[in-house]
């Protein structure tokens, strides 16, 4: 039954619309109990303001790379490639994995490497312990446009294949994740 679900394709424009929306909804409101839940188990402080803080790089580099350069790339040009032939269409795919999983490790190691002098300027009231903290997870959130990256490559493929449920799915996924990690993880590390 789950699998018969995965596989639903939608072909009316409308009903695809009305699926990311109500996907985009639902994981607006989990992220909004995702900052609440954080609020309460951390309260505001240093913990919140370091988390907070690791997150903008990663996610300022994930938002400019990735979803402005794949979104608007990968389904027009994967549609153009299969139209002519699937196998030129999968060719096509595994470069572009390729090429963007290449380009996406060297950007976040040159950036791991550079973290520091970015705190700095992200956050210049950060100092000591704080700051080595802030350093240390920001370079562990690099790994984020790395994954981040495939699976809107991933995204885009199942959407020319009108496959929007299962694309839907990734945000919410997301928020649950982080969520899971707040109730179960938090308490135990």
């Amino acid at each position: 039954m789950i699998k018969k679900i995965l596989n639903t394709q939608t072909k009316n424009i409308t009903l695809a619309a009305f699926i990311l929306g109500v996907a985009s909804l639902v994981s607006a409101l989990l992220g909004l109990l995702r900052d609440r839940l954080l609020a309460q188990k951390f309260g505001a402080g240093n913990e919140l303001d370091i988390y907070y803080a690791a997150f903008k790089i990663p996610d300022f580099v994930a938002m400019l790379l990735i979803m402005g350069a794949i979104s608007a790339a990968i389904i027009p040009v994967f549609s153009q490639y299969l139209t002519r032939s699937r196998e030129e269409a999968w060719k096509f795919t595994n470069a572009l994995l390729n090429l963007f999983l290449i380009s996406l490790i060297s950007i976040s190691v040159i950036l791991v490497i550079f973290t520091p002098q970015l705190i700095s300027l992200v956050t210049p009231g950060f100092q000591g312990e704080k700051r080595e903290l802030t350093i240390l997870l920001t370079r562990i959130m690099f790994l984020s446009p790395i994954l981040l990256g495939i699976s809107n490559i991933i995204s885009g493929i199942l959407q020319v294949f009108h496959r929007f449920f299962v694309t839907s799915l990734a945000p919410i996924l997301y928020n649950l994740g982080i969520i899971a990690g707040i109730l179960f993880f938090v308490p135990r590390m």
